[in-house]
């Protein structure tokens, strides 16, 4: 009986059998062909399998006779769900476990689920578990701060734009209220000088109110006016 590791990485084999090896303790079929994971449950001194680089959808439940299993590699395989993952939650020598490259690693809260099935693991995806749950909570934690602030800019930039649009309309209404004060000083003059013995008295008083009280742009607008009546005079 063989004692040690077999390694028959790249190649073709789209299955492998190692039933009769009762004391292997080393399995690698990386890169080859498999689309299932080979039957290892005689193999009870089994402590190291890889099988990256495969087209393997599901994990057996024999798995769960590999006991001493510490090291497995299911990398970059045809993995899609977390729940695959159930017949390696037994092994509790496992220390190191790589699945990066399948699609489940893409499933929401994929760290804490893997992480909560497979609790004795310690590098996870070649990296240590505690730096990993580090990396993202420091990655969700900098998402909220982004957030914060995209927020309070977009809150002051809504502030100024409502500070400027109140301003101009004070312009506008401000702007129009002297136009109308204009108009009407325009009328009132033109009223006066239609009266019987007019002399002038009532332009003058006009023109004392423009002097006294009344804002230049006011009087600017006044002038104008009176310039377009004597035309139509």
């Amino acid at each position: 009986m063989m004692n040690g590791p077999v390694v028959i990485s790249h190649n073709k084999f789209e299955s492998v059998s190692v039933d009769s090896l009762k004391k292997l303790s080393k399995l690698s079929v990386s890169n080859n062909a498999l689309k299932a994971v080979p039957n290892t449950q005689n193999n009870i001194e089994l402590r190291e399998l890889r099988l990256n680089g495969n087209y393997i959808k599901s994990l057996p439940e024999s798995l769960k006779c590999n006991g001493k299993l510490k090291i497995i590699d299911l990398g970059n395989n045809k993995l899609k769900t977390i729940s695959v993952l159930e017949p390696l939650s037994s092994l509790d020598q496992l220390v190191n476990l790589n699945i990066k490259g399948n699609q489940l690693c893409e499933c929401p809260n994929y760290l804490q689920e893997v992480l909560g099935l497979v609790a004795s693991v310690k590098i996870l995806d070649g990296g240590k578990v505690d730096g990993l749950a580090l990396d993202r909570e420091c990655e969700v934690s900098g998402g909220d701060e982004k957030s914060k602030k995209s927020e309070s800019k977009a809150t002051a930039e809504n502030t100024v734009k409502r500070s400027v649009g109140k301003e101009k309309q004070k312009r506008e209404r401000g702007a129009a209220e002297e136009d109308l004060t204009a108009k009407s000083l325009a009328r009132k003059r033109k009223k006066s000088q239609g009266r019987a013995g007019d002399d002038g008295r009532d332009s003058e008083c006009v023109k004392k109110r423009l002097s006294v009280g009344v804002p230049t742009e006011i009087s600017e607008k006044y002038e104008a006016y009176r310039g377009e009546e004597r035309e139509w005079d």
